[in-house]
């Protein structure tokens, strides 16, 4: 039986992706480029619970006079989504969008890791603008949740 670790770095290394594997745990550390920016992604592998988490590490920490109106826009952007979700720490402001999934190692496969990745961080670049307007741009909440709601509708149609 191929463990969960395993079809993971056959993933990696068909797809020649560069990682670094933290101490002896099952967590990996990826650096990724989106077209909005670039980010710390780590993946870790919850073996004995047959589980994968996937966390992009968003490029921004919140000050604290943003903290309410981003948590505002995270809950809104969560709100319509399937695949995972936005999270962020209250203390330091750090941002993070979570994927996972519980699986078995005799069902994994390279294209369910695909899978989970990509979801992850089109997800986060297509909303990683919108997170720093708010953040550093002093965009209102309102023009921000606007401006999304028109894209999605662009896309669904």
């Amino acid at each position: 039986m191929t463990s969960i670790v395993d079809t993971l770095l056959l993933f990696f290394k068909d797809k020649s992706w560069e990682y670094k594997q933290l101490g002896k745990d099952n967590t990996f550390e990826i650096l990724y480029q989106g077209k909005n920016g670039n980010w710390i992604c780590y993946l870790k592998v919850r073996e004995s619970q047959d589980q994968i988490v996937f966390y992009s590490i968003l490029p921004l920490n919140v000050p604290e006079l943003k903290k309410t109106d981003v948590l505002i826009l995270l809950t809104r952007l969560n709100y319509g989504l399937v695949i995972g979700n936005f999270e962020m720490d209250i203390d330091d402001g750090e941002i993070r969008f979570k994927t996972s999934m519980d699986t078995n190692p005799d069902y994994i496969t390279s294209e369910l890791i695909k899978s989970l990745i990509e979801k992850n961080v089109f997800i986060v670049d297509r909303y990683l603008p919108s997170i720093e307007a708010v953040v550093y741009l002093n965009n209102k909440l309102d023009e921000i949740v606007d401006m999304n709601r028109k894209a999605d509708n662009r896309k669904s149609t």
